[in-house]
């Protein structure tokens, strides 16, 4: 008989959103998502930037107006990333959202 350990959730689902981005800097930037309630764990995070020309900028904390670099067309993602996600755009764009909880 054996014996399996896991050390991570199974992911049943995921949240998804699409968001409209119009702030074109780092100071005007807005949240995508805040940032989880202590209760809450995020097992993934993924970004995905669905304009085919325009750059988006993903940043990780409240003080930074500077942040991550996502391609036209381009993704990222985070394991276990329970805090905040701020977005801005070199031109109008298109973000979408999806993360799942544990």
């Amino acid at each position: 008989m054996s014996h399996v350990k896991f050390s991570s959730p199974f992911i049943k689902g995921l949240t998804h959103s699409n968001t409209s981005v119009t702030a074109t800097t780092g100071a005007t930037a807005v949240t995508l998502l805040a940032k989880a309630a202590p209760h809450e764990r995020r097992a993934a995070v993924i970004v995905q930037n669905q304009n085919s020309t325009n750059t988006v900028y993903l940043i990780l904390n409240d003080a930074s107006t500077v942040g991550l670099i996502i391609p036209p067309l381009g993704s990222i993602s985070f394991d276990n990333y329970n805090g905040i996600i701020k977005v801005y755009a070199s031109g109008a764009s298109i973000v979408h959202l999806a993360y799942a909880t544990a």
